[in-house]
């Protein structure tokens, strides 16, 4: 199966859960690429993207300039040890210093998807739950800059 095929069975099935019926999906829909954004304001966007064999939640920072993303990067990296222990788990912070976004992701091991169809429930569910969790932590942090 193509990658794009492949891409566009997993996101539909993604998007047809119950349990994907949240306010951050209202807008998203499938996609054949590896990942989907779910909503952009102000330089601020949360995506789920599929990478390899993980599956990221990400928080995109990419305002129009490097300094402004760095900013407000360096602020939610202030409250990190909070941010993470009430998401339950380690994030990955990345600055990218010589790039004009900032990120900060959630991974979960997902294996290769064109393998593991009869698990893409459990991954689904796992990609929504984590969703959750980290627009719920990141939120109070953010809403000052969207």
């Amino acid at each position: 199966m193509l990658k794009a095929d492949l891409y566009e069975k997993f996101w539909s099935s993604f998007f047809a859960l119950p349990e994907s019926k949240i306010s951050i999906h209202s807008n998203a829909k499938p996609t054949d690429r590896g990942s989907v954004c779910l909503g952009y304001e102000n330089g601020l966007s949360y995506w789920h993207k599929i990478k390899g064999e993980q599956s990221h939640t990400v928080l995109y920072i990419s305002r129009p300039t490097k300094s402004a993303n760095k900013q407000i990067f360096h602020e939610l990296l202030k409250h990190r040890n909070e941010i993470e222990s009430l998401f339950g788990g380690s994030l990955v912070w990345e600055e990218l210093k010589d790039k004009l976004p900032c990120r900060i992701y959630y991974e979960i091991e997902v294996g290769e998807l064109e393998y593991k169809e009869d698990k893409w429930k459990e991954i689904q569910i796992k990609m929504i739950n984590a969703m959750i969790r980290f627009q719920n932590q990141l939120s109070p942090y953010i809403e000052k800059y969207a």
